[in-house]
């Protein structure tokens, strides 16, 4: 199980999300209820699988990691009022920092507080994460705040760090609102390139 969750893993930061998918299946059909799994929450979100998230997604489900993630989904389905729900429980978890600093982020977007978003995005950005899919989660939520230039800076940090996972920059709705800027074209194109030149090297037959 443990092999078959490390394959998703690592499909999943170079952009294999079909194929992170299966093995993520794979791990689940041999130890299913292992709350380590929980990362995987993040390839069904990138694939688009909002209802089916909200519906069935069960894998440490109290933890701060998959209180946000539900709540994330939840905003992008368009239920603010079951974002809030989620993030609001993460509030209340003690001596938790970067996740506190997410679901802080959000409340205050819905809210309509977009500076004193941002602030929390900031100081998330300043913890100085050692994980590029953390430094994506950073620029994507500013794209969701139209900061292009703080969305560029953390995006860049994300590719160079290796986190090249372009479908799901490419589907990322929290994107739109900056993707005219040059910048950040450029960085998607480098992502799409790198994921591209893997793709070729090892994608595999399923």
């Amino acid at each position: 199980a443990w092999l078959h969750f490390s394959l998703s893993y690592h499909y999943r930061y170079i952009g294999f999300l079909e194929e992170s998918e299966r093995e993520i299946e794979t791990a689940l059909s041999i130890d299913p209820q292992n709350p380590r799994f929980r990362s995987s929450i993040v390839t069904y979100m990138f694939l688009g699988k909002y209802d089916e998230i909200i519906e069935s997604f069960n894998l440490d489900s109290e933890s701060p990691f998959t209180l946000n993630y539900l709540g994330e989904v939840s905003f992008r389905n368009g239920n603010n009022e079951q974002a809030l729900e989620y993030f609001e429980k993460v509030l209340r978890i003690k001596e938790e920092i970067g996740e506190f600093y997410f679901a802080s982020s959000l409340v205050e977007f819905i809210e309509g507080n977009i500076e004193k978003a941002a602030e929390f995005n900031l100081k998330r950005e300043l913890e100085n994460p050692a994980d590029s899919e953390i430094w994506y989660e950073i620029a994507r939520v500013y794209g969701l705040f139209e900061m292009k230039k703080d969305c560029y800076r953390a995006l860049k940090k994300s590719i160079n760090m290796g986190y090249v996972s372009y479908p799901a920059m490419q589907r990322d709705s929290f994107l739109d609102s900056v993707r005219d800027d040059q910048g950040i074209q450029d960085l998607l194109k480098q992502a799409q390139m790198m994921h591209e030149e893997l793709k070729e090297k090892l994608l595999t037959a399923y």
